[in-house]
């Protein structure tokens, strides 16, 4: 069966939704950046990390992967623990800002 679409005068119109369901969508196109594989998952700019938590703010060295200031900060605050802390990031003015954000365990 032929998918047909009714105008609004009752006269029948053919439509193929072919091209318009085959078209591929890119990444770029929507707005979303991809990373390859290859590249490390906390590949950050050069610049000094800032971690702000609980209302302080510490600065850590740029050599410093985001895993290793979750290691340095659980020596203080033993609530980030590894499966528990999502480590977020975001450049601001030639800092990275760092924000650990602790996640919930599940109730059951």
């Amino acid at each position: 069966m032929k998918d047909q679409q009714l105008s609004l005068f009752g006269e029948e119109k053919e439509e193929t939704c072919k091209a318009s369901c085959d078209a591929e969508i890119s990444a770029e196109d929507v707005g979303i950046e991809t990373k390859t594989s290859k590249e490390p998952k906390d590949k950050l700019p050069d610049y000094p990390r800032v971690v702000c938590y609980v209302g302080r703010q510490k600065t850590f060295p740029p050599e410093m992967s985001l895993e290793q200031i979750r290691k340095e900060l659980q020596k203080v605050y033993p609530e980030l623990r590894k499966g528990k802390t999502d480590m977020q990031y975001e450049t601001k003015s030639k800092t990275v800002m760092v924000y650990p954000v602790v996640k919930a365990a599940k109730a059951g």
